[in-house]
C-alpha cells in the first residue's frame, strides 16, 4: 500500500482470499483423508480375517468339540441311564398312585354321585387327590374332603418300591434313541470337517496371494488424496 495504494489493497485482499481458501481445502482434504484412511483400515481387517488364521482356527477349535462331545457320547447315556434308575421309585409311585381309582374305592361317604363329582373335576384316582386339594366342590364339604384325603394318603403308605424291578424299556429306548440321533449329527457334521478346513485354506490362500478390488481402491484413494493435498 506504500507502493501503490490501489494494487496494494488488491494484494492484500488476494493473499487473505487464498489463504482463506488454502485454509479450507487444506481442511477438506484433512477430512478426506481421515475418511479414505479409515475406510482402507476397515478393508484392510475384513482381508486379514479371511487371508489370515483366525478363521481356520476357530473351525478347528469347533471341529475339536464336536469330537471331544463325540468321544463322550457312551458316557453320556450311561449317566442317562443312570438318571432313570435313581427316578425309579419316583415313577412306580406315580404309576402305583394312578392305578388306585376312586370309582372302585371304599371311601366313607362317598358313593357313585359324588365319585361322579370328582371325576368331573377331574379327581380320578389317588394320585389326583394327592396333587391337587378337594375342596370348593358341590356337595363336598370339610368332613368328605377328609374322608378323600385320608383315603389317598392310606394308599400311598401302601406303596412298597420294588428296586429289583427293571427299568421301563421305553423310557430306556428314549434314551438310546437321543444319542443316537445326536451320535449320527456329529459323525455328518465331522466327515465334513476336512474338506471344511482345507477350502479355507485354499481360500486363504488365494486371498493373500490377490487381495480383493476393495481394499485396492481403498489404498488408490488415500494415495489420492495425499498426492492432492501435496
Amino acid at each position: 500500500m506504500f507502493v501503490h495504494g490501489f494494487w496494494g489493497t488488491a494484494l492484500c485482499v488476494g493473499a487473505l482470499v487464498m489463504t482463506t481458501l488454502s485454509i479450507s481445502l487444506k481442511r477438506k482434504f484433512e477430512v478426506e483423508y481421515r475418511d479414505a484412511k479409515a475406510k482402507l483400515d476397515e478393508q484392510r481387517q475384513v482381508w486379514l480375517a479371511q487371508a489370515g488364521p483366525a478363521t481356520f482356527e476357530e473351525k478347528r477349535k469347533l471341529f475339536l468339540t464336536l469330537a471331544s462331545t463325540y468321544s463322550g457320547l457312551p458316557a453320556k447315556e450311561r449317566e442317562m441311564l443312570g438318571e432313570l434308575e435313581k427316578t425309579k421309585r419316583e415313577r412306580q409311585f406315580t404309576s402305583y398312585m394312578k392305578s388306585q381309582l376312586i370309582a372302585r374305592a371304599k371311601i366313607p361317604g362317598v358313593g357313585q354321585s359324588r365319585k361322579a363329582t370328582l371325576a368331573s373335576y377331574g379327581f380320578a384316582n389317588a394320585l389326583d387327590v394327592k396333587n391337587w386339594r378337594v375342596t370348593k366342590l358341590p356337595g363336598f364339604g370339610p368332613s368328605l374332603v377328609g374322608e378323600v384325603e385320608a383315603w389317598a394318603s392310606s394308599v400311598g403308605k401302601k406303596f412298597a418300591f420294588n428296586p429289583t424291578a427293571p427299568t421301563e424299556p421305553h423310557l430306556v429306548q428314549q434314551v438310546k434313541s437321543t444319542i443316537k440321533m445326536e451320535r449320527v449329527g456329529l459323525e455328518q457334521k465331522l466327515a465334513n470337517a476336512p474338506d471344511q478346513l482345507k477350502s479355507l485354506c485354499q481360500s486363504a490362500e488365494r486371498l493373500r496371494k490377490a487381495p480383493p478390488q476393495t481394499l485396492y481402491d481403498a489404498l488408490v484413494q488415500m494415495k489420492q488424496i495425499e498426492v492432492d493435498r501435496g
